[in-house]
């Protein structure tokens, strides 16, 4: 075999193991961004946690409910107070089913935005966080994802306790 026709086939089987360490090059960065999503997720549903950034749902239930037909009807039946207390009620017991899926969606929202390591560091020191800045510009980012993401578990939520309010009140 001659040098020149030699060459092509040494370039070939470069090309094939270039082609083989791309492939497993790929499949590892495939397999580590689940880890690397996990940890993200994990680090901003301890934020959400810690720092109470979901704390919001029963008091934007209550917004939600006040708005109602049923509410509506609810004063018709009972006058302002009692169907205030009876929603309010409501709204507390059925708040223990919805919160989980509310902080998680908060959770996915920051994990979108943020690092692990900067979760974590928001989660530890606050406002003094190197993140803080970041947060601040991407706030309202933040605050739309969340409101695509939950605004299904906020009507879930108001609904199953209007249900229950107008259930009792016969």
């Amino acid at each position: 075999m001659t040098a020149h026709a030699m060459f092509p086939a040494i370039f070939r089987r470069r090309d094939r193991l270039a082609l083989t360490r791309a492939a497993c090059l790929a499949l590892l960065l495939a397999a580590a961004a689940p880890l690397h999503a996990q940890d993200s997720q994990a680090a901003a549903l301890a934020l959400v946690e810690q720092r109470h950034l979901g704390d919001n749902l029963a008091a934007l239930g209550a917004q939600v409910a006040i708005r109602t037909s049923t509410y509506a009807v609810l004063v018709k039946r009972l006058g302002q107070e009692q169907a205030g207390a009876l929603v309010r009620q409501q709204l507390r017991q059925a708040l223990p089913k919805y919160q989980p899926q509310w902080n998680a969606h908060l959770a996915t929202a920051y994990a979108s935005v943020f690092s692990a390591a900067e979760l974590a560091s928001l989660a530890r020191e606050g406002q003094a966080s190197a993140a803080a800045p970041k947060l601040a510009a991407h706030q309202q980012d933040i605050g739309e994802d969340m409101r695509a993401r939950s605004t299904p578990v906020l009507q879930a939520y108001v609904t199953e306790a209007m249900n229950q309010a107008f259930k009792l009140s016969k």
